[in-house]
């Protein structure tokens, strides 16, 4: 066997598990977080969510993008690699040392300026993850860069075994959000040590700040961009926390995290699919751009009615993964899971293909654009009350796609029109679709109803998906895809039936 077909078959296996990987972690995530949102007030779920933008700021600056450089760069040989590794281990180490002696020093003062006072022995508390994740973060891009995914898979797994075995009962124990502050420190800790123990590669003394000089030239734009996505995914966490209460920042939180959640499977399954291939057809510019637009709006196919159907039935859903506690996210869940869906379509993926021909600073651009108009809209909507906040807060992406489609006619010279069409096949299939559900929950929305109206919305979906010839093909390749996947001898066993 020749190192290509070798290659090949090595990237097929990573392939397989790393989206076994997504799919589990996708799968299991809500389901913990369904349970432990019935075990604490969404005020608990809020002092989380204060500490988490603390410590993730931290985070990210120990990271500062060593972890895609190990991935990415070809060394010469593997006394350079190990050598660049324990260079970006020790930096991480080093820094997380001093940004958590910095957290636990000025605990009371941060908890003060996040408008959480008492939240102090909290934040230092939490901080003890960052040198155990700089552990994690280095042995991970070890396994990647080596396509062992079957190792993340199975550290994963036990990952998520962690909360169900200890955050849970500590929730249904203490009633707080120290059982998540808890939870979350041994999951890291546990990872840490598995990967560490499980790693060929292990750190030793030894430093070379030429390698550091190396790796930063190439990082410093990954880590602008990390800080642009950190400040659009907190700046309404801190807003929220400064001019209202702990409890809408647990609404505000829970809810962007419950529909991350719940797109995650297809996104989070997909992207990396898709920027691997981009990247290799980057100097067949035509034939990666018909790609990428084809795939996007297969994607949009199962993306956007998702989307609307969540906001159709958004009290069902909430009720059904958070609890009856929660009724009051339930409108900010129903629209930004439409919110969620368009972006997904028409802004996300594009960051990708930017990476993907080495133009990272137009992600870096236009996620600055983003902020800035973020910014105004939340200062306006929290002064009139968390309802207008969180609407405001989905009217911020609709005004920047047009930002990000014209940077996307200016770097690839594709079309507005063009970008624009691939969500225009699911938009108009679900029309059906939301005519219906409309009409049904204006007879009746007693939740056993819903649950069969809900299917009688897919199946009008899917039946005008079938009836226009052009998504029909989109969706005899979709299922080809599927069973494609499904062992030869389970198909026989179905076709026999």
């Amino acid at each position: 066997m020749n190192n290509a077909t070798t290659a090949v078959s090595k990237m097929a296996g990573a392939t397989i598990w790393s989206f076994l990987t997504e799919i589990f972690s996708s799968l299991m995530g809500p389901i913990i977080a369904a349970i432990l949102a019935r075990l604490l007030a969404p005020e608990a779920f809020g002092f989380v969510a204060t500490i988490n933008m603390v410590i993730s700021f931290t985070n990210l600056l120990t990271d500062a993008g060593f972890q895609k450089f190990i991935i990415q760069h070809e060394f010469k040989d593997t006394q350079q690699q190990n050598d660049y590794i324990n260079v970006a281990f020790w930096s991480n180490f080093i820094l997380s040392l001093v940004l958590m002696l910095f957290l636990i020093f000025g605990r009371n003062a941060i908890a003060q300026w996040t408008n959480t006072p008492g939240l102090g022995l909290g934040i230092a508390i939490a901080a003890l993850n960052l040198p155990i994740s700089s552990f994690s973060s280095i042995q991970m891009a070890f396994f990647k860069r080596n396509m062992s995914f079957n190792t993340l898979f199975s550290v994963r797994v036990i990952s998520i075994i962690i909360p169900l075995l200890i955050t849970i009962p500590l929730a249904f124990y203490l009633r707080s959000y120290w059982a998540l502050v808890l939870g979350a420190l041994l999951t890291n800790f546990v990872r840490a040590v598995l990967l560490t123990y499980l790693s060929e590669w292990k750190p030793s003394f030894s430093y070379n700040w030429q390698y550091f000089k190396d790796m930063f030239s190439f990082c410093y734009w990954i880590l602008i961009e990390s800080i642009l996505v950190w400040i659009t995914g907190y700046m309404g966490i801190f807003i929220i926390g400064h001019y209202l209460s702990i409890y809408e920042v647990g609404l505000y939180r829970t809810s962007i995290v419950t529909i991350s959640s719940c797109f995650g499977i297809v996104i989070g399954a997909l992207s990396p699919v898709l920027f691997a291939v981009t990247s290799r057809l980057q100097n067949q510019r035509e034939k990666m751009y018909s790609l990428f637009l084809t795939s996007l709006r297969r994607m949009g196919l199962l993306l956007f009615p998702f989307g609307v159907g969540i906001y159709l039935y958004r009290d069902l859903i909430t009720s059904i993964l958070l609890g009856n506690q929660w009724g009051d996210a339930a409108d900010f869940i129903g629209l930004w899971a439409i919110t969620h869906a368009i972006m997904a379509i028409l802004v996300t993926f594009w960051d990708g293909m930017f990476n993907a021909i080495g133009k990272p600073k137009y992600s870096v651009f236009t996620q600055l654009i983003y902020i800035f108009i973020l910014l105004p809209l939340l200062l306006i909507g929290v002064h009139y009350g968390y309802k207008t906040l969180y609407l405001l807060r989905c009217v911020a992406p609709m005004l920047y796609i047009p930002v990000q489609l014209f940077t996307v006619k200016y770097v690839f010279h594709i079309s507005l029109g063009r970008s624009l069409r691939v969500i225009v096949p699911s938009v108009l299939c679900s029309i059906p679709m939301i005519i219906a559900a409309v009409l049904m929950r204006k007879m009746s929305t007693y939740p056993p109803l819903e649950f069969l109206q809900i299917g009688i919305c897919i199946a009008i979906y899917t039946l005008t998906l079938w009836l226009l010839p052009a998504t029909r093909k989109d969706l005899e390749t979709i299922i080809n895809k599927l069973i494609a996947k499904i062992p030869t001898k389970l198909r026989r066993k179905i076709a026999r039936i």
